[in-house]
């Protein structure tokens, strides 16, 4: 069975689907061809959530092994195999799952500026007719009690940009040299150096140039 050596775990509207859509052109990486599974962050079984969009989580979600391990069974001489799943970084037991069964993988975070990216994400929602505070100061009043409530954590805007407490889980668990972090504005305004980083990072060919490409964009 093939299973992944690397971990993009967030963080949302940081970059993460354009990251993954630019480094899947890499001929020595393979990655997931389902984007965000979230398999690690479950327990074998599906998710319930509450709250708005918790159903199509729940039918998106990828909680069976077996069709977890389906997602890599294209894999044929690629090296770096991996998948993108933003919920890891704020899900201690993705984390902890993750270093039970992979204790080697490499963790990739991409970081934005936390205000800039909560508003972003808050105005993605929107867009996408998912959010359902008019607002965004009415979606930061009402966060807490989403969060009581059990809501996704893709309604959490000022707790999905608590960076520290977040990766603080991963550092204890993981050596400091498997794990990445980058930034946000580097991946828009040098995307070719941090790639070429990255790609030494996961240990493929760093000279490997992917077409630049703009994904998940929220139109505010």
């Amino acid at each position: 069975m093939i299973l992944p050596n690397f971990f993009i775990i967030g963080a949302p509207k940081a970059g993460t689907t354009a990251l993954y859509d630019m480094i899947k052109q890499h001929p020595e990486i393979y990655v997931s061809p389902r984007k965000s599974p979230r398999f690690f962050a479950t327990e074998g079984e599906p998710p319930l959530f509450p709250g708005p969009a918790g159903d199509s989580l729940r039918r998106w979600a990828v909680w069976k092994p077996r069709d977890y391990a389906l997602l890599f069974a294209g894999v044929t001489n690629q090296r770096a195999i991996g998948e993108a799943s933003v919920g890891y970084l704020r899900t201690p037991l993705a984390a902890q799952r993750i270093h039970q069964y992979l204790p080697h993988s490499r963790i990739i975070a991409i970081l934005r500026q936390p205000a800039e990216r909560a508003y972003s994400h808050y105005m993605y929602m929107r867009q996408h007719r998912r959010e359902p505070a008019r607002t965004f100061e009415e979606a930061l009043a009402q966060e807490e009690t989403r969060i009581k409530e059990g809501w996704i954590s893709g309604y959490y805007y000022k707790a999905n940009g608590l960076y520290y407490a977040q990766l603080s889980i991963y550092y204890d668990l993981f050596p400091r040299e498997q794990i990445k972090i980058l930034l946000y504005d580097d991946l828009k305004d040098a995307p070719h150096p941090l790639l070429r980083d990255l790609f030494h990072f996961l240990d493929v060919d760093e000279n490997f140039t992917p077409e630049i490409r703009r994904s998940n964009v929220t139109l505010a």
